[in-house]
């Protein structure tokens, strides 16, 4: 436990003395990269359940009101 935290301290440290450092930009990711992530995990689901013999049919999502 205590290597994980110091990695995930070292990766910060690094960041945060990029941005300060070279002035590069940061740039938050969060949503986007969740919406793509769901999608490689619905398709990984999908491959695994037709693996297991299921059909998988895929429907349109219904309108959010």
């Amino acid at each position: 436990m205590a290597k994980a935290i110091g990695a995930t301290t070292h990766r910060l440290c690094r960041l945060i003395w990029k941005v300060l450092h070279e002035c590069v930009r940061y740039e938050e990711r969060g949503p986007a990269v969740r919406v793509e992530a769901k999608k490689v995990c619905a398709r990984k689901m999908i491959r695994e359940l037709r693996g297991l013999g299921y059909r998988v049919e895929l429907a349109a999502p219904s309108p959010t009101v």
